[in-house]
């Protein structure tokens, strides 16, 4: 029987791909899945999970090649893009990326010019680099940004950083300061081995 974080072989829209189980079959029943759910069509093998790492470790490769220099810096000098690599660990030079982004984050004077996506790696990124005081700041400091919703009375999320009466008031995609606090500062954290927070 299937179990929750096996390797599989499943069909999707794009045909049949390596995945991995995040539901056990007896975790929701049958009548609140969704179609077009497709099937498992069978646990992948040891040759399997060893070609799709050898995948995997290809477009690494192609993604380093592409977006990082011959000194292991990132060839798009930006918050976001600093983040993602260094928090997906697509990087030659761990350290090379660190000081880069935290070179980046003071050039901008602790600014976010980051969008939704990059909000959700900047913040643990630099913890990463042993500068969450550098988080912190622009969390609690810099505007527009989190400041200022505070400053407008919001006690939610909002869709964007200026707009009090604009978009909606309740959009998660900003909450990459909220997960930095749970992680960095409190240190609570979910493990792969107890989705969750069983533990």
């Amino acid at each position: 029987e299937i179990q929750t974080g096996d390797k599989v072989i499943v069909e999707t829209a794009r045909g049949v791909e390596f995945g991995s189980v995040v539901t056990g079959p007896k975790d929701v029943d049958d009548e609140r899945i969704t179609p077009p759910l497709k099937p498992v069509i069978r646990v992948a093998t040891e040759e399997d999970i060893k070609k799709e790492a050898k995948n995997k470790e290809k477009e690494k490769e192609a993604f380093m090649d592409r977006y990082l220099d011959g000194d292991g810096r990132c060839v798009i000098d930006q918050q976001s893009s600093l983040a993602m690599i260094l928090m997906t660990g697509l990087y030659r030079d761990r350290e090379v990326i660190k000081k880069q982004l935290v070179a980046a984050v003071e050039r901008d004077e602790l600014r976010l010019t980051s969008g939704m996506v990059g909000v959700q790696y900047l913040y643990h990124a630099l913890s990463e680099c042993g500068r969450a005081d550098l988080a912190f700041r622009m969390i609690t400091e810099t505007e527009p940004g989190y400041r200022t919703w505070y400053n407008h009375g919001a006690t939610t999320l909002w869709e964007r950083w200026e707009g009090e009466n604009d978009g909606s008031h309740n959009h998660h995609m900003f909450a990459g300061g909220i997960s930095w606090f749970y992680r960095s500062l409190l240190g609570i954290a979910p493990s792969e081995n107890a989705p969750g927070f069983t533990r």
